[in-house]
């Protein structure tokens, strides 16, 4: 193994940021890129093909990692702006690595590529896609652009699927339910039997550091994730760290179901089709396999969920 000069787009990210910070530790020169408002040496908007050509003047690198991306968040944003950002950025970084020689690319996508499965079969690699909402479809629209341009200039393509991530500072679903336990706001609907693959943030650094001290070959496509865990025990662990009781009750999901998703057809709101799209997402069984990436690179999470989620509910009650 040999230190390689390694360029990470979304570098003060949550996931970017602990990848900078593995690199480093693993002897790694890392050529740290932040977005347009960071406070990184190099800063872009991956969405600008102009800005990102100002990283020519790095000279080389031997591997490019893109973490950076729009996320599906909150916020209202444009719809456009995920084409914008997941699409054109990465046809843009994919150019920016054929241009510095870069050897091997990794992409951070998602795996809600394959959209919501029926019943409770474990997802794998092989599966045919079909992602539901404009995020999910950016996504996978990136790796087929970072597919083409990788192919065209003989780079090794990693693509990372990972389920979601759990830890300090993370900012999507888990910490909104975090929040929510924390203040009282959640009631549990259904028995909470469904599962959920989940993984901790430090792993999925160590996965990248793992892959790309290995090398690539071609173009690869791997789940990440780490253990599946019931909806019911993610809950009481977090109720445990914060020491904090939810409602003991629990809702039946078919008069839920039927309630929001009327309401929401009745008035159009777009905040009864969040709380929709909340309720589908934590009520659903996801539950994905990781094995491909063992036997490709014997990687495998380290980090239980429990101590996941007691990393994390420590880190936001720091913060609070």
């Amino acid at each position: 193994e040999f230190a390689m000069r390694v360029l990470v787009t979304g570098a003060t990210g949550f996931v970017g940021s602990r990848i900078v910070s593995e690199l480093t530790e693993a002897g790694h020169e890392v050529v740290a890129v932040g977005g347009p408002e960071s406070s990184t040496q190099y800063f872009v908007d991956v969405a600008c093909a102009k800005s990102v050509e100002t990283l020519l003047s790095i000279g080389s690198a031997d591997v490019l990692i893109h973490t950076a991306s729009l996320a599906h968040r909150f916020a209202k944003v444009p719809e456009s702006a995920f084409q914008t950002v997941n699409v054109n950025g990465v046809e843009n970084v994919s150019n920016l690595a054929a241009r510095l020689g870069v050897r091997h690319f990794l992409l951070f996508s998602s795996t809600l590529v394959y959209g919501r499965r029926n019943g409770k079969s474990v997802v794998v690699e092989g599966m045919d896609c079909r992602p539901q909402g404009i995020y999910a479809q950016s996504k996978l629209d990136g790796e087929f652009a970072a597919k083409r341009i990788c192919e065209q200039n003989a780079i090794d393509l990693t693509i990372f699927r990972p389920s979601p991530i759990v830890g300090e500072a993370s900012k999507g679903n888990f910490a909104r339910l975090i929040e929510a336990i924390d203040k009282r706001r959640f009631v549990m609907v259904g028995d909470g039997l469904n599962r959920k693959s989940l993984i901790y943030v430090g792993d999925v650094a160590k996965a990248a550091v793992a892959v790309i001290s290995q090398g690539g070959d071609k173009t690869q496509v791997f789940n990440l994730t780490g253990e599946d865990v019931r909806m019911i025990d993610i809950v009481r662990t977090i109720e445990e760290n914060l020491e904090k009781k939810i409602l003991p009750v629990a809702i039946p999901i078919g008069p839920v179901k039927f309630l929001i998703n009327a309401a929401s057809k009745l008035f159009r709101r777009e905040r009864l089709s969040e709380i929709a799209s909340t309720f589908d997402t934590w009520l659903a069984h996801d539950v994905y396999s990781s094995e491909k990436l063992m036997a490709a690179y014997n990687f495998e999470s380290e980090t239980d969920i429990s101590t996941a989620i007691k990393l994390e509910t420590a880190y936001y009650l720091k913060q609070k």
